[in-house]
């Protein structure tokens, strides 16, 4: 076998290059071929070191799991932070990125990321990230935000974990994740794992299936990392059920798995209505909650209209800011509060609309972002900036920020596999 045949071969099998494996090898070749020769010799080294470890069975060029770390302060500012898909054989392969608001200095963190999983989650202070590694790299990790000091956290298989979602407490000392397990009786349930980022120590906040329905799904940190807000899945009673309806409800635990409290209605059966309560999230200051609410028919399994509301921290005082009235309500993405916690973004799958409505009077603020002519089919994804200012979103595939007025909308860019996150720039 011919050094070049061994080559193309070692490209065809590690299967993690961003290009494909004919590619790369024609971009080695360019530069074998290449006269010109550094006055170091580089050019010349660079060559023979790509033949000595193709000649091993090794390939130039393919990446480790976690990329090289930025010297200190070198991703200093705010920072985008996304998934962007790669291509590899079979799919399921993204890379975790950071970049500027701008669109310039993107700055691989981690390769080898399930974008199908769970999304990537940063602690507050957007300098440490825990996200799901694929088949090359089962688990869950997590490193600084430069890629620096990356290690696995726990090795764990879905869908049993991460079941429906994980979060790093705001100090990215904890992280909170959802596991499936089935119970001594035989039936499916799940329970919320809080792990110690630096120990190790697991503490299980486990609740019965009777009280908190068989599965549990997007752990959320109060701001002050005292509490967890949670979702759960209830199966509907009545002899004509038989599957698991998509009610759900709202609980809150002490992060020691105390103080369990039920915030939201749950229970379906056929001949009452339900609400599906899901998406729950703090304001900034921790006293009120936003969820996104689906007003279920009797005796059925299909949503009818849904609502964005608000209650209070201890479920109390929940009020309707705004329904669906449209004949066939679209789902929504969100919600998302503003720095000062005064109001509540949304947007709705299919609408190129983002919409903020004020917490206190109901007024509602609407804006177009982007259509099918720009190949955008509106927001997926939303994330607020640091200064409350912009919004950053995922239209289809491609990223975009926007003014929360409505303009300077600016593409930034495309393969966007979700996990948009707005990074604060760092402090100290």
């Amino acid at each position: 076998m011919t050094i070049a045949e061994r080559v193309r071969l070692s490209l065809q099998r590690e299967g993690s290059f961003h290009t494909d494996p004919d590619e790369a090898w024609r971009s080695i070749e360019a530069r074998l071929r290449s006269p010109s020769r550094a006055p170091d010799g580089s050019r010349f080294v660079t060559a023979v070191v790509a033949i000595a470890l193709a000649s091993a069975g090794v390939v130039l060029g393919v990446r480790a799991f976690g990329h090289g770390p930025r010297p200190p302060g070198a991703l200093g500012g705010e920072r985008i932070a996304f998934l962007q898909y790669v291509r590899t054989p079979g799919g399921g392969n993204a890379n975790l990125v950071t970049m500027n608001p701008s669109g310039s200095d993107k700055h691989v963190i981690a390769e080898h990321v399930d974008p199908d999983v769970a999304r990537p989650t940063w602690s507050a202070d957007g300098r440490r990230v825990a996200f799901y590694g694929n088949e090359r790299h089962l688990g869950l990790w997590i490193a600084d935000a430069d890629g620096s000091h990356m290690r696995r956290l726990l090795v764990c298989l879905p869908p049993a974990c991460p079941a429906d979602g994980f979060a790093l407490s705001p100090d990215g000392s904890k992280l909170a994740l959802v596991r499936s397990f089935v119970d001594a009786g035989g039936i499916p349930a799940a329970r919320i794992e809080v792990l110690d980022t630096s120990t190790g120590a697991s503490l299980f906040i486990t609740c019965s299936s009777s009280t908190c329905g068989r599965g549990l799904a997007e752990p959320a940190w109060s701001p002050d990392g005292s509490r967890l807000l949670f979702s759960q899945a209830n199966k509907a009673s009545g002899p004509e059920f038989e599957f698991e309806s998509p009610s759900s409800a709202i609980f809150s635990v002490d992060v020691d798995g105390s103080g369990l409290r039920q915030l939201s209605d749950r229970g379906c059966s056929t001949t009452a209505a339900c609400t599906a309560d899901t998406a729950p999230a703090w304001s900034p200051d921790g006293r009120e909650i936003a969820f996104i609410r689906n007003e279920i028919p009797a005796g059925t399994i299909g949503s009818g209209t849904w609502e964005v509301a608000v209650m209070a921290a201890d479920g109390s005082d929940v009020r309707t800011l705004t329904t669906c009235d449209q004949a066939v309500c679209r789902p929504v993405t969100g919600p998302v509060w503003s720095i000062d916690g005064t109001s509540v973004s949304y947007a709705i799958v299919g609408d190129p609309s983002i919409f903020t409505v004020d917490v206190a009077d109901g007024a509602i603020h609407q804006f177009h972002t982007c259509g099918r002519s720009t190949g955008c089919s509106g927001p997926l994804e939303l994330t607020l900036s640091p200064d409350g200012r912009s919004f950053a979103f995922a239209g289809q595939t491609l990223l975009y920020s926007i003014r929360t007025d409505g303009t300077a909308m600016r593409e930034l860019a495309p393969g966007v596999a979700g996990g948009i996150a707005w990074l604060p720039a760092p402090q100290g």
